[in-house]
């Protein structure tokens, strides 16, 4: 993994050609994260399925509130927190990733930029096995359907939005280590300002046209629509717009402030 003057943050060809590299980062990132624990892997899985069973029982028994998916509402509540999950993770986890592995920067024939990009593809392996769970729910009650595949189309959605903002607050924390508590709090803001157990319907009309502007929004309502076989959702041009925005502007500061990084870690 040879860095060289002037590469853009960026580049399928120097992604494909250190793919290897990146897959052995991402599954010794993975396997860390759950290392010394009792449960060890069974965590990744175990946290996840337990908080969506908590949150079943509480929004369709409690609040009565399955009658937003009707006799789909469990798969609708783990699509929309699954998709989620994978974002949030993420993000959490590409924000630190350049202070977390601080002895990498100072070599000089590391690629720094992957770093951000080895926490998302260790996402990607949890993701993907949830992924195939919600696939198997699906086909169990409705068969497969060609809207199925739709879920690919988001998942790149996701991980877009996701490596821009890992980007720049991955930048930022090597400068204000306490940006990583502003993700987090920007995290929770989200987390509760997303449909992920709650629907749009409830929102008064005028309010409903600004909670879409949310590209979570629209990541969070694909994964149910592909998986609940009712096809892509609108307001492609409202996600793709902020969502390169922030991926371009990602690349620019990251690619800006990246030089100086050692100086600081």
């Amino acid at each position: 993994m040879v860095a060289s003057p002037g590469w853009s943050v960026l580049s399928v060809r120097k992604l494909w050609q250190n793919r290897i590299v990146l897959f052995q980062l991402a599954v010794y990132d993975f396997r860390h994260e759950y290392l010394g624990t009792w449960f060890g892997f069974l965590w990744a899985f175990v946290h996840p399925l337990l908080s969506a069973s908590i949150l079943w029982f509480v929004f369709s028994h409690g609040f009565r509130a399955s009658r937003t998916a009707g006799d789909h509402f469990f798969l609708w509540l783990l699509s929309g927190l699954f998709a989620w999950q994978f974002a949030s993770l993420s993000i959490r986890g590409g924000a630190l990733s350049i202070v977390q592995n601080s002895f990498l920067i100072r070599k000089l024939a590391f690629h720094v930029e992957f770093l951000p990009i080895v926490k998302i593809i260790s996402a990607s392996f949890l993701h993907a096995a949830f992924i195939v769970g919600l696939l198997i729910l699906s086909w169990k009650d409705r068969g497969p359907d060609v809207a199925n595949f739709w879920i690919a189309y988001y998942w790149l959605c996701a991980l877009v939005l996701s490596l821009g903002i890992a980007w720049l607050a991955s930048a930022a924390t090597v400068f204000v280590r306490d940006f990583a508590g502003v993700v987090e709090i920007g995290l929770q803001i989200a987390f509760l300002g997303t449909p992920i157990f709650w629907d749009l319907s409830i929102l008064p009309e005028s309010a409903r046209s600004i909670a879409a502007l949310n590209p979570l929004y629209y990541i969070v309502t694909g994964y149910r629509h592909a998986l609940l076989g009712l096809g892509p959702p609108s307001g492609h041009l409202e996600f793709w717009i902020p969502a390169l925005l922030v991926f371009f502007v990602g690349q620019f500061v990251f690619k800006k402030l990246r030089p100086i990084f050692a100086d600081f870690i």
